[in-house]
């Protein structure tokens, strides 16, 4: 009996430490950015380059309807503040950030 106790013990702290180094290494987070000027296919596709030129960006799926965009990406690699900048740099307008003016003004009209 006394055995089995210890090997309950043993096994909980095991599963306990693994399930932590686990949760460290787990480093994929997502987010969703609201760009008004995601309207249309053109649009879609704009960004999408821009993301797939970053590094640390895993997936984006576009919202058409809600123009929106949810990013997954490596936090390890890149922030939320830098994936802004990124499709901001593009000409878009994203959340508060304001898209550059010079890019913005090459891109298709609907998305402006």
């Amino acid at each position: 009996m006394r055995n089995l106790t210890r090997y309950l013990i043993l096994l909980g702290i095991s599963v306990f430490f693994c399930s932590c180094k686990i949760r460290i290494r787990d480093d994929e987070r997502s987010v969703t950015f609201s760009i008004p000027g995601l309207v249309g296919a053109e649009c879609s596709k704009s960004v999408l380059q821009v993301l797939n030129q970053h590094n640390g960006i895993l997936n984006a799926m576009p919202d058409l309807t809600n123009r929106t965009i949810r990013v997954e990406f490596n936090s390890r690699t890149t922030a939320i503040k830098n994936i802004e900048h990124a499709i901001a740099g593009a000409g878009f307008d994203v959340d508060d950030t304001q898209g550059n003016a010079e890019a913005k003004s090459k891109l298709p009209p609907d998305c402006r």
